[in-house]
Parts: structure tokens; C-alpha cells; sequence
């Protein structure tokens, strides 16, 4: 379990310098699902009023389903040992389509190959493996377009424009695109949408990532196609390792272990949040795709973010696994 503990265990921390500046108090009035200030970071971060906005709704949602959920638990397991209830037809896999934004007709400049497409598909496959969701590619589209590709940035003008004029499906469909973030988001990985945000902005639903992050790509350190894999994540509804930072409810999964801030590197051992590291030997979760490691570092979800995800796909997106 995570813990809460005195803000006296903190203060005496050297705290690395984080990628993602919150805002001490919320804006006033309604705020769309990437609302965020970024100079470099492997995605965005939710406002903590939209997250307790998220996660009352979500509680309230388990309570009404509740009933339906150990229905069909009590009708799985009688399955699997023989009754012959009916069970739901398997669910077939997510659609992935791929907007594949470029300055250019040129690989270095956005239009990167029908290979490494077939090779981000197929790490975000393995990277889900284990939660038992599966994705299998939709549509592939290219765009050239210079002014999307460079300032196709969270809540921009041009990344309005190219989701409404792109997105392909409904809500049950992920949709990818694949951008260069210049200027202000120079640094920037990727940003997601999130499943409660779906009703409130249809066109806007998605990810968006660095073209170079994909398999093979030009970004050191990045190019194993795990951006794909993390905004995947949030899309499905999970949030960062280090939400919350080393208080309840943290990221809302109780078998991630508290972690103070994002990793740096791939630190084996590293410990951020002292109280309940020493008491239960914890170490933060830098091998957690949603974490900020490298790409060579992140090879894992907890069963407890495999069974979030699950419900926040049946309960927002109409997806049963």
C-alpha cells in the first residue's frame, strides 16, 4: 500500500529538477484533458482538480457496476471450470490508426515507413501484453503539412485542426499522430487524451507523439517506441507512477510503489519517498511504462493498472477485455 506522511520527512530532500510545472491553484473554470505547462518532458500532466474530477466519477461508477462486475466474475470463473454458462463473445482488438503528419515526403522529416509503423504496433502489443488488452492496426494516412508537424502541440490551433480533420472511429478507436513538437514543445514525447474526456471532446480523443520515438527512430535513448507505449497508458487511463508524489491516493493503483518525482536514468534502487520505502522496502517503479525512464528501462504495468485499465475501458470507451 502507499502511505501519507508528514511533510517533515520531505523537506531535507535534494528534489531534482522536474519537467512538468504545476500550477499552485487550479485555473478557474472547465479545463480539457492535457491541461499542462511543459519545457521538456516525456508527456504532459493533468491538473489535480481534473484527476479528483475523474476519480469521483470513476468511484461512483464501480458502485453502480459493482453487481454486474462479480456477475460476470462468478460466470467466468464457473466457465473456466466447466459450467457451461454462455460466456460474452471475445472482444476483438482495439483499432490503431496512424496519422502520419510530415514536413516533407523524407523519412528525416516526418514520413517515417510502413515498417516502423508495424513495429510501434507491435511493441504496444508487448507492452500490454499482460493486461490482456490487444490493439491491431486500422488506417494508416500521410499528411504533409509543415505547420502541423512542427506546432502540432497540446491545445494548439494546428493540433485542433489536424484531429478534427483526421480522426478516424468512434470511441473505441486510438488514434495515433505522429508530429515533431518545435518552439514551446520542443522536448516534448508525447500527450494523451484520457477515456472520461471522450464525451466532452469526441475529435480531440488520441495520442500524439514524436515522430523520432517511434522503433528505430533518430531520438537516443527514446526511439524503442515506448512514448507510444506510455500515452497508450494514459489513453486507457492510467496516470504517472509519480502522481501524487509519496501521498494517497498517489496514481490511484495501490500496487505501485509511491514515487516522490519522475525517474532520471534508469537508477536501479532508486528511493524517493523515505517513509515507506524503508518500512516495506520499496524502490521506486523506474521499470513502469508510466514512469519517464528510457525506453530500454520501461518493460512493465502492475495486475493493479492491467485491472484499472480494464475497467476504464468497459466503463468509457465500451471495451470489455
Amino acid at each position: 500500500m502507499k502511505y501519507l506522511f508528514h511533510l517533515s520527512f520531505l523537506i531535507y530532500l535534494p528534489l531534482p529538477i522536474l519537467a512538468i510545472r504545476k500550477h499552485p491553484h487550479p485555473p478557474s473554470g472547465s479545463l480539457g484533458p492535457r491541461e499542462a505547462e511543459v519545457r521538456s518532458a516525456r508527456c504532459t500532466e493533468l491538473e489535480p482538480s481534473l484527476i479528483q474530477n475523474f476519480e469521483r466519477r470513476f468511484a461512483l461508477d464501480k458502485q453502480v457496476h459493482a453487481g454486474h462486475l462479480r456477475r460476470t466474475a462468478g460466470t467466468n470463473s464457473s466457465q473456466s471450470s466447466g459450467n457451461p454458462l454462455k460466456r460474452q463473445a471475445p472482444q476483438p482488438p482495439i483499432k490503431v490508426h496512424f496519422h502520419i503528419i510530415s514536413a516533407d515526403d523524407t523519412p528525416q522529416n516526418g514520413n517515417v515507413p510502413d515498417q516502423q509503423i508495424q513495429d510501434q504496433l507491435r511493441e504496444i502489443n508487448s507492452g500490454f501484453a499482460r493486461t490482456g488488452v490487444t490493439f491491431t492496426l486500422g488506417v494508416v494516412d500521410r499528411t504533409v503539412n509543415p505547420d502541423w508537424f512542427s506546432n502540432g502541440g497540446p491545445d494548439t490551433d494546428q493540433q485542433t485542426a489536424m484531429k478534427t480533420t483526421l480522426r478516424r472511429g468512434g470511441v473505441a478507436d486510438l488514434n495515433i499522430y505522429t508530429v515533431n513538437f518545435a518552439g514551446t514543445w520542443a522536448g516534448l514525447l508525447g500527450y494523451s487524451t484520457f477515456p472520461q474526456g471522450y464525451d466532452d471532446n469526441p475529435s480531440d480523443d488520441g495520442i500524439v507523439i514524436l515522430y523520432s520515438s517511434l522503433p528505430g527512430g533518430s531520438l537516443a535513448s527514446y526511439n524503442q517506441g515506448k512514448t507510444a507505449v506510455h500515452e497508450t497508458g494514459h489513453w486507457v487511463g492510467l496516470y504517472h507512477t509519480f502522481q501524487g508524489s509519496c501521498f494517497e491516493p498517489g496514481d490511484y493503483v495501490v500496487d505501485t510503489p509511491p514515487e516522490l518525482a519522475p525517474s532520471q536514468g534508469c537508477m536501479e534502487g532508486r528511493a524517493t519517498c523515505p517513509v515507506p520505502d524503508m518500512l516495506e522496502g520499496f524502490a521506486d517503479p523506474i521499470h513502469n511504462y508510466m514512469d519517464y525512464s528510457p525506453d530500454s528501462c520501461m518493460s512493465e504495468f502492475t495486475p493493479g493498472q492491467a485491472e484499472r485499465a480494464r475497467l476504464q475501458l468497459r466503463f468509457y470507451r465500451n471495451v470489455i477485455f
